[in-house]
């Protein structure tokens, strides 16, 4: 599984069912999208994967998600109002991927029409958990799914913004 699907949604849920199925043993390993699925292994977990081989793998769909925007209310705070996308040009934008400085950022709009935004930021990381951690510390806005960070929300360290504002949807495979 992917490094923030395996610790931010496998681990918390994983004590309950080795006590629920003791006879089951597991293997957790982390891998890159790219390398999924993995050959030789039981089960592997990935967003939809475009190139998939039907006829070698059975997929099963296990939730669907997709990316919004978070920052931290300190965040908030410090800098001028987001008032639509359109702003974010004017914002600290932490960036994933590698050598990076620049990106564009795509919304499904409630009337089906594409909204790309080319945004930029100081930050890029191919490591979730560091865009998380730096969102939380008041350093910029990130773009991921909730359901990694439900946590930080709960806490209060990130809260939404531009809420209408959502990438189309992926598929946890």
């Amino acid at each position: 599984a992917p490094s923030p699907i395996l610790n931010r949604v496998l681990l918390p849920v994983l004590g309950p069912f080795l006590r629920d199925n003791p006879d089951i043993d597991l293997e957790l390993k982390f891998a890159a999208y790219e390398a999924l699925p993995l050959a030789g292994v039981d089960l592997s977990l990935a967003r939809q994967i475009d190139d998939f081989d039907s006829t070698t793998y059975v997929g099963r769909r296990l939730c669907r998600y997709y990316n919004q925007l978070f920052v931290s209310p300190e965040y908030l705070t410090a800098n001028k109002p987001l008032s639509d996308c359109n702003d974010l040009r004017s914002h600290e934008c932490l960036l994933y991927g590698e050598n990076i400085k620049a990106t564009t950022w795509h919304f499904d709009c409630v009337d089906s029409v594409d909204v790309a935004v080319d945004v930029s930021g100081r930050l890029s990381s191919n490591n979730t958990e560091v865009l998380i951690a730096t969102a939380c510390r008041g350093q910029g806005i990130v773009y991921i799914p909730e359901l990694i960070i439900e946590d930080e929300i709960k806490r209060g360290d990130l809260v939404p913004v531009l809420p209408d504002l959502k990438s189309r949807t992926f598929e946890m495979w």
